[in-house]
């Protein structure tokens, strides 16, 4: 498999040209991405709205290389037409790009969920897979030193795929909707040498496909989200702090609140465990509630065992309703284990405190 990242420009209908967004696309056309961005975000001053100028402007600021104000702009669209499963694989590239690998495997199994024969989003998971692997045996070589059945195993990974240890290779969609008007063909972009390599440009959004076979690596849905930081000990005790700011009962209520989300995650109970969460929760990736509450619906019952550990939580208050609790998260299940720091907010509703954001802080 070829390490490059393809992409591809753009297309617009032809009722959807007209004055700066015309001088936009010509603008892209010949790689003047600067001036292509001056004149969509004239075209968005007149009309916010537009699907094709928005997901156009995205796909400029991505390869101006401002990378967070291009997740923006797509997280702004995959809210606003979830329908469309484009946005939602350029979120999943950016997210790659960075090695978020699990915010770019939720977009894409999102896109996914509306259009289950995306041939490019199939194709992205596969390499997402690849690097949840590649990264997974990092570690076990850390932890593991001169296992070489780990090593054959990354190596054998390597070759499946033609990765080297960070890379995960993805393509860009260029289409911001599915059944868009014959494409405008474009010059290819020229590849860079770096591990992440520069796009290089299609001309047409992908047709549906038959989905590839998976690579040889773990089950996906094996994997936890990875978000994390602190301890509850076995047996429930915790080892705490606070910043002084909530009271006594709040912090008992906060790490209760952090035992029984534990708890049933590790007992795989799916309803309790989405109970811990308010109403409010908001999805990391962009997702809406109802897409990540399948998501996690099926990684929490899909492996055979689980057992979580939370280690030192140190909790923290931000407003009089709103407090954290960071923690170390050790994560195993039959076929997957993993450590990370995370960092739960959650908000006092009607008396009970409650999960509103969920993150990775180290």
């Amino acid at each position: 498999m070829k390490r490059i990242l393809s992409l591809s420009l753009l297309v617009f209908s032809a009722a959807a040209f007209a004055d700066s967004l015309d001088d936009a696309q010509k603008a892209i056309n010949v790689g003047n991405y600067e001036q292509a961005l001056t004149d969509l975000n004239k075209y968005l001053d007149r009309n916010p709205g537009n699907a094709e100028a928005r997901f156009s402007k995205g796909l400029t600021l991505t390869m101006l290389s401002r990378d967070e104000d291009a997740i923006t702009v797509f997280s702004d669209l995959v809210r606003d037409f979830p329908e469309l499963p484009e946005p939602y694989n350029n979120l999943a590239v950016l997210y790659a790009r960075s090695g978020r690998y699990e915010e770019a495997r939720d977009a894409l199994e999102a896109a996914l969920v509306t259009h289950p024969s995306y041939a490019t989003a199939h194709e992205n998971l596969g390499d997402i897979y690849a690097a949840l692997a590649n990264a997974a045996y990092n570690r076990a070589i850390v932890l593991d030193k001169g296992n070489n059945d780990i090593e054959s195993k990354q190596e054998l990974v390597a070759r499946i795929t033609g990765m080297q240890k960070t890379t995960a290779p993805v393509q860009v969609s260029s289409s911001a909707r599915p059944s868009a008007a014959t494409p405008r063909p474009a010059p290819p972009a020229p590849v860079r040498t770096q591990p992440t390599p520069a796009p290089a440009v299609a001309t047409r959004p992908a047709a549906p496909a038959r989905t590839p076979a998976r690579h040889a690596v773990p089950d996906i849905n094996d994997v936890p989200d990875t978000f994390s930081t602190t301890p509850i000990l076995p047996g429930g005790s915790a080892v705490a702090s606070n910043s002084g700011k909530l009271s006594s009962a709040d912090e008992k209520a906060v790490l209760a609140r952090l035992e029984s989300w534990r708890a049933s995650w590790s007992a795989q109970n799916v309803d309790q465990y989405l109970a811990n969460y308010s109403p409010n929760f908001d999805p990391a990736t962009g997702v809406s509630r109802s897409v990540w509450e399948s998501q996690r619906r099926t990684r929490v019952v899909r492996p055979r065992s689980i057992a979580i550990q939370v280690l030192s939580p140190r909790v923290g208050q931000t407003s009089g309703n709103r407090a954290w609790v960071e923690f170390t998260q050790i994560y195993e299940s039959n076929s997957y284990s993993d450590q990370v720091r995370k960092r739960l907010e959650m908000e006092n509703v009607g008396g009970q405190w409650l999960i509103v954001k969920e993150s990775v802080v180290g």
